[in-house]
């Protein structure tokens, strides 16, 4: 990975402007917006990002445009990235199991000894849960903790909505070459974002899962399709997903 000089000086070049050619108009034409692009984290973080910049607008879960303070954008770029994780998974099944079987598949298949799953759906050894693979570490809670669930009476707050960039959960992803990210509850995960912030490169099922609102489908992010193979890092789809951050999703 690039040292913070070197990537400050190629984050400087100019995005080239969004092209969409025919292919990309086509599939716009049937986008797969779900029945919600909000989410209380969007709204947290878009307040987050008005008081640090001193921009007075209306915040909203559901903005057009997923939006981040600079000093969290940050704070993750610049998290070490050691990437000695190929494939990363931690998250929760059981909210959106249709969504997200394909997980599982993926990872009993694809997943190594230089993988990380956790399910956190999984609370407790008293759930008996039976790993995937010498890659699952859901049990291991001494080495991965979780956070509350968001089942927890108060999960719309701040404290269960936003994660500070000091948690482990952001330390896995940067270390890690690529994150799946299934959808969820709707047809969008706020882990794409995350993904993309630790400078890993997302896993999904199809182009649908890679935006959340109609303005959000015409940026060109990149990313990879779980069927199709080799999945090869480039520290080039990195930067380039670093650049649409700070174009469209930072102020």
């Amino acid at each position: 990975m690039q040292s913070k000089l070197n990537l400050e000086c190629d984050l400087a070049k100019p995005l080239p402007p969004i092209k969409q050619d025919k292919l990309t108009r086509s599939k716009r034409m049937f986008l797969d917006i779900g029945w919600c692009t909000g989410y209380m984290a969007l709204q947290y973080h878009m307040e987050d990002a008005c008081k640090e910049s001193g921009v007075n607008l209306p915040v909203s879960p559901s903005p057009p445009y997923a939006l981040f303070p600079h000093s969290y954008v940050s704070a993750l770029r610049f998290l070490e990235k050691k990437k000695k994780i190929d494939y990363c998974f931690i998250g929760s099944i059981d909210s959106a199991p249709r969504h997200r079987a394909w997980v599982l598949d993926f990872a009993r298949k694809h997943f190594t000894e230089n993988s990380v799953f956790i399910n956190t759906d999984i609370r407790s050894l008293e759930d008996n849960y039976v790993p995937l693979g010498a890659f699952d570490r859901t049990n291991d809670f001494e080495a991965f903790s979780r956070n509350k669930p968001k089942s927890y009476v108060n999960d719309q707050s701040r404290e269960a909505q936003l994660r500070s960039p000091n948690e482990q959960y952001f330390k896995v992803l940067s270390e890690s070459r690529f994150v799946l990210c299934p959808r969820g509850d709707a047809s969008w995960s706020f882990r794409f974002y995350e993904t993309i912030l630790c400078g890993a490169i997302p896993i999904v099922h199809s182009w649908h899962d890679t935006y959340r609102a109609k303005e959000e489908s015409c940026l060109t992010y990149k990313y990879l399709l779980a069927g199709k193979f080799p999945h090869v890092f480039d520290e080039g789809v990195v930067l380039h997903n670093y650049k649409i951050i700070d174009n469209y999703h930072v102020f």
